[in-house]
């Protein structure tokens, strides 16, 4: 068994640090739509890791042209 268990749900910060992102950045990315919204776990909020994976795959790939590789389009 490893040492470590990936868990299926995490609090925003372990959200966006599993997403490799700022907390703030996270919270942005929700509003936009492109990360999904916290669910609510007897009044906690947690996110999904499965949801977020999907939300990750699902933003566009990177241009060479994009400054900095942060822009959230589609």
């Amino acid at each position: 068994m490893p040492t470590k268990i990936k868990p299926n749900a995490m609090k925003r910060s372990d959200a966006a640090d599993f997403c490799g992102i700022s907390v703030s950045q996270f919270g942005k990315m929700i509003k936009l739509g492109t990360m999904p919204k916290a669910r609510d776990a007897g009044g906690a909020k947690i996110w999904l890791r499965s949801e977020l994976e999907d939300s990750l795959s699902g933003l566009r790939i990177a241009q060479p042209s994009d400054a900095g590789g942060g822009g959230l389009n589609r």
